[in-house]
């Protein structure tokens, strides 16, 4: 997942002498070129190390590969290298000036136990740049949840939580049950099981970070938009101990989404393993509409009008019933963008979504 680069139509290419194909694949928070040998089923990765590729292309014959690469503290550019990813140089440096002009803050791989007892995750912490150096404060932090389900947080540059840390905020974003990149059943895991077996992953990781005691546990958001929304509803309707919320683009309830979204019905059929004539109590339970009543973190309702993939129907009975309730909320309804804003809509609409986010957690955190 990032913000700087939207994920392309990068298919397998055929290796120009036939004998193996090259394809993208994630793993544990990478993504990498990687050669499928079509004789043994070999497989090698082609690129290396703590980044993303976000697409390559094989030069004409004899001149190797070119690709698009970036970590979380450098925006993507163009490399070249022989075949085999060896002999590895830079082609473009279009952020050279914006890298020097601006403090990127780092991120730190963590490892920790699910609250389950049953796993060690992966997830990474970013702080504001120069924090190490005020000892004795504690940082009030946000939690980032990605969509998907089956996505993955990694090595990637991200905008919207540099801009965080530079505020004056740590992050925290992990890689929970159901993400990409941690092999197949672990990516199926949470399969009819939406918010049950992927909080014990959400909850071990913050109660890593607040152990460390740099953490001021009074000051803790979470955000996330789709299934991170949804994620973010399910986690304030178990639990009081966040002081902000921020749900964006979210899903709500499972029984009025099968059938409206562009996604498709089979979509719901499959992730929350049922149907609303024969399985409503259970789209129901795993539904955070149905814990409403338990809501009292103080949220804001961030939803694109044009999004199809999680109909705007979806924030707009969170926030009637919240509303009727009396408990604190803001719904912000952004015009004509659809479910990708964050990465690809109109410049000043990201930027007015940023400004109502991070303006959200100032006044509360």
């Amino acid at each position: 997942m990032s913000d700087v680069a939207a994920g392309g139509d990068q298919r397998p290419v055929w290796a120009t002498d036939g004998s193996a194909v090259l394809a993208l694949a994630s793993d544990q928070g990478t993504t990498h070129v990687h050669r499928v040998d079509l004789a043994s089923g070999t497989v090698t990765p082609v690129t290396t190390g703590h980044r993303r590729v976000a697409g390559f292309a094989l030069a004409a014959e004899g001149h190797g590969l070119v690709f698009l690469a970036g970590d979380a503290s450098h925006p993507f550019e163009l490399f070249r290298a022989d075949a085999i990813g060896t002999n590895e140089c830079p082609i473009t440096f279009h952020n050279g000036e914006f890298v020097s002009e601006v403090a990127l803050a780092p991120i730190e791989e963590l490892r920790f136990p699910s609250q389950a007892g049953d796993l060690e995750l992966q997830g990474w912490l970013m702080k504001p740049p120069g924090s190490a150096a005020a000892e004795g404060v504690k940082l009030p932090l946000i939690l980032q949840i990605h969509g998907g389900p089956h996505a993955m947080y990694g090595h990637a540059l991200f905008h919207e939580m540099q801009l965080m840390a530079a505020r004056g905020y740590a992050v925290l974003f992990t890689n929970p049950r159901g993400s990409a990149g941690y092999g197949e059943s672990f990516t199926t895991s949470t399969r009819g099981e939406w918010g049950e077996a992927d909080t014990p992953d959400i909850v071990g990781a913050l109660d890593a970070v607040l152990a460390r005691g740099d953490i001021d546990a009074e000051r803790i958001g979470v955000t996330g938009g789709s299934y991170g929304g949804y994620l973010t509803n399910w986690l304030i309707g178990h639990s009081d101990r966040f002081k902000a919320a921020v749900t964006q683009r979210c899903v709500s309830n499972f029984h009025s989404m099968y059938g409206t979204s562009d996604i498709g019905f089979d979509f719901g059929e499959h992730e929350f393993g049922g149907t609303p004539w024969a399985d409503s109590d259970r789209l129901l339970r795993h539904s955070p509409i149905s814990y409403v009543d338990r809501m009292t973190t103080p949220l804001l309702i961030i939803h694109n009008e044009g999004d199809l993939r999680c109909p705007i129907e979806q924030a707009e009975q969170l926030f009637t019933a919240l509303k009727r309730l009396g408990r604190e909320v803001r719904f912000v309804r952004i015009p004509e963008e659809d479910h990708n804003l964050s990465r690809t809509g109109k410049p000043s609409r990201r930027l007015a979504r940023l400004h109502h986010l991070l303006g959200w957690f100032d006044d509360h955190l």
